[in-house]
């Protein structure tokens, strides 16, 4: 509502409940004149106004941390699990909100790609919410609007994931679109040739974000092209006739997750239940595949190295990565100390117009945005899946400080790892944990939370529990986390404008004389 609305609106009010004088008129006979009204329960003899230091409290004030009776006994939301007799895990948490979020994951992604799939599992997310046996491209896009929904699908490298978004009533719809998407696509012809016509176009855009580019290079290197080192970004010459047969292979109940927030648990069962037996009479048509066999996960092999890429536009910085490796990934008991190390180190642009909640107190602030003017920007990253994960940092930068920037500046970062001070610590783990109850007020962001770590180990945490492993970590387990990063050979990519190379072999040995 605009402000001159408001304006106008309370100044209405007002004039209803004052006086007609103060407005210009004599009052209005037998007009009930607007009194005050008084302080209930005020004794007679108070003194309009009391003289109250403010050290002190004020007198018959409830005190507000204190939890009140009904917010004491209103129920927490809790999840809720069960396993259906196809294998189809389905999890839910109601927090009582208006709308709900809805999401399938499913246990595929470019790590299960092999040199003949490569690129089938970002199709399958160009070849989302279109046709399938239930309905045409068109009446889903008609239903979606009338809804109201919005609508996603994300493939990764472990996980795709559809997920959609609507009022709670129209859960049974929502539920039956989706599983129709995941479950009895039509791949039309027409379709997926619009959508492999569409991939040069994505990519372009794609790269632009140098990010991007980056994270995929560092991929490819550090596991030699294999497992989660693939691209998860298709090609244009995807093989897109093995889309239905690499869609049956992957798209079993075993390795599908159901996730609901803010539904009725009951409900959400019935309904999948439901569109399942619509359904199966279509999956029953399509004869099984024996063009290609889903194998067993295989465990990605680090290995590290360097790799420079320069860019095919002109470009002013050049941007620099370099990470080391983490055994086991989400399983790793370094994982919580590494991402507390994550916030302390902090990191961002060398201009900010934020204050200290923007991480100016983070160490990459304070020890090289602010002492190196040729550093554009530099931030540390981590990128975590079942059974590995890396950690390192990224920075843009003046082309010609590119062995400055890894002799010196990593070097230094990584020799102050030895020790931190209390207030350092505490500060990093209270903006974790506030950041992790910020991001998880989005339904949409709980939704993908809970199917991702059902996905990695078959269990769920909630904020309080993060909160409660944030608040284990010592300053001790930040130095014996950045002491198992040192124990691998680093991977470095170097992307954009190139002038110098760094020495990596040196980058290499200064890192092996580093004592923690």
């Amino acid at each position: 509502m605009h402000i001159r609305h408001i304006f106008r609106r309370h100044n209405h009010s007002l004039a209803t409940a004052l006086p007609r004088t103060i407005w210009g008129s004599a009052p209005i006979p037998d007009e009930k004149v607007f009194v005050p009204p008084t302080f209930v329960g005020r004794p007679p003899n108070m003194p309009k106004y009391q003289s109250i230091p403010l050290d002190q409290p004020l007198p018959n004030m409830i005190d507000a941390a204190t939890p009140s009776e009904s917010s004491s006994s209103s129920p927490k939301p809790t999840c809720k699990f069960v396993k259906l007799d196809n294998g189809l895990r389905v999890v839910s948490i109601d927090r009582s909100g208006a709308s709900s979020a809805l999401g399938l994951l499913l246990h595929t992604g470019s790590r299960f790609e092999d040199e003949q799939t490569r690129g089938l599992s970002h199709l399958l997310e160009l070849m989302a919410f279109r046709s399938t046996t239930q309905m045409t491209h068109l009446e889903q896009a008609s239903v979606l609007e009338k809804l109201g929904a919005a609508v996603v699908c994300q493939a990764s490298r472990e996980h795709i994931m559809y997920r959609i978004e609507v009022l709670r009533e129209y859960l049974p719809l929502a539920v039956e679109v989706i599983l129709g998407n995941v479950l009895v696509p039509t791949f039309a012809e027409e379709e997926l040739k619009e959508s492999v016509d569409n991939i040069p176009q994505f990519l372009q855009i794609i790269n632009e974000n140098k990010e991007i580019i980056i994270t995929d290079l560092l991929h490819k290197v550090a596991y030699n092209d294999r497992t989660v080192g693939r691209s998860q970004f298709a090609k244009s010459d995807v093989n897109a006739q093995l889309l239905k047969a690499f869609h049956r292979q992957q798209v079993q109940p075993e390795n599908m997750i159901f996730v609901g927030v803010n539904c009725d648990h009951n409900e959400l069962i019935n309904s999948i239940q439901h569109s399942l037996g619509k359904i199966s009479a279509d999956i029953s048509k399509d004869e099984k595949s024996t063009e290609l066999v889903r194998g067993e996960q295989e465990k990605p092999v680090y290995q590290g190295g360097f790799l420079s890429v320069p860019s095919m536009e002109k470009m002013d910085l050049c941007h620099l990565a370099v990470a080391w490796h983490v055994d086991d990934g989400w399983n790793s008991e370094h994982l919580i100390p590494l991402t507390v190390l994550q916030m302390l180190l902090g990191g961002g642009d060398s201009f900010s117009t934020g204050g200290p909640g923007k991480g100016m107190h983070s160490r990459i602030y304070k020890r090289v945005l602010n002492e190196y003017s040729w550093i554009e920007s530099c931030q540390t990253f981590s990128h975590a899946y079942s059974d590995s994960a890396l950690f390192g940092f990224y920075a843009q930068m003046h082309p010609d400080r590119v062995d400055l920037f890894c002799s010196r500046v990593v070097i230094e970062t990584l020799n102050a790892l030895q020790s931190f001070t209390a207030e350092e610590v505490q500060r990093a783990k209270n903006a974790l944990k506030s950041s992790i109850a910020l991001n998880l007020e989005i339904n949409c962001v709980v939704m993908e939370d809970i199917g991702r770590q059902v996905l990695m180990f078959d269990r769920v945490a909630l904020t309080p529990d993060f909160h409660k492993l944030i608040d284990c970590v010592t300053s001790e387990d930040l130095t014996k986390a950045a002491r198992s990063l040192l124990q691998c050979k680093p991977t470095m990519i170097q992307h954009g404008q190139i002038t110098v190379q760094p020495n990596y072999n040196n980058f290499l040995a200064q890192c092996s004389n580093i004592k923690l």
